[in-house]
């Protein structure tokens, strides 16, 4: 069960500060000079203090940042890397309790951006997109997180994101009708349920199926603003009128 839980009336949400702490994720003793958490592992989680001005390695960080030609790119792709305990795998993740890893950051350094190095624009691990699977765990962004401790060549297994917006979705003083989750230092929320009654379950009976809301969506932006869990909560919170920019994995 999460640490503690916040249900304001609009949004439930878990704030897993313990129940998806680095400690459990990690399970590894500390090295000298300081504890070993889940940021290096994976590089950082979430987002970090600004980063000195890019230089050339920077520079193929920041191409992964907005990737080209997207309806090129396969929806599905595995890379194999080599990972060593302790060191980052080059990568930032959103941490939830739901089934993926969601990609926030790709680094300048590490072993995902040397591979990236090495492959087409249309190959490469990109910003947005989603662990599916490290080696043969799958389903659990927790265990998925505790695998990639690894060492030695790790498989992982991304899907691209398939990306929409809800616009103006004028709630009035209704619910909003989602239980979400979120890991303190990600960015973004993860629906854990939809709720039988709110502003989500209403659009829910109208929209498409591409665009209903569903257990493990991702909201990233909220009313054009990204930023951290408890920034993306807050807004949801105060806004009567609502836009949000949601990401799930792409099945195609």
């Amino acid at each position: 069960a999460p640490a503690f839980r916040v249900a304001d009336g609009d949004v439930a949400v878990d704030i897993a500060a313990q129940d998806i702490s680095t400690a459990e994720l990690i399970p590894v003793a500390a090295p000298p000079g300081g504890p070993r958490d889940a940021d290096s592992v994976l590089g950082r989680v979430g987002p970090q203090e600004p980063e000195p001005p890019p230089t050339k390695p920077e520079a193929l960080a920041a191409a992964a940042q907005e990737p080209e030609l997207k309806e090129a790119r396969p929806a599905a792709f595995s890379i194999t890397v080599p990972l060593v305990q302790g060191k980052c795998a080059g990568i930032a993740v959103d941490l939830s309790e739901g089934s993926y890893l969601r990609v926030c950051k790709v680094d300048a350094k590490g072993p995902v951006p040397e591979y990236n190095a090495k492959v087409s624009v249309e190959e490469r691990v990109c910003v947005g997109d989603f662990i599916c699977g490290v080696n043969n765990v799958a389903g659990s962004a927790r265990r998925m997180t505790a695998a990639l401790q690894a060492t030695g060549d790790v498989t992982l297994a991304f899907r691209r994101p398939y990306n929409f917006k809800i616009e103006n979705l004028d709630r009035g003083l209704k619910a909003v009708g989602l239980d979400l989750s979120y890991h303190p230092r990600s960015a973004s929320l993860v629906v854990k349920e939809v709720l039988s009654e709110g502003a989500i379950p209403e659009w829910n009976t109208k929209a498409s199926a591409a665009t209903k809301v569903k257990e493990d969506d991702h909201i990233v932006a909220v009313n054009g603003h990204s930023g951290s869990p408890q920034e993306l909560h807050k807004l949801i919170k105060d806004s009567t009128v609502l836009t949000l920019e949601i990401s799930r994995p792409r099945s195609d």
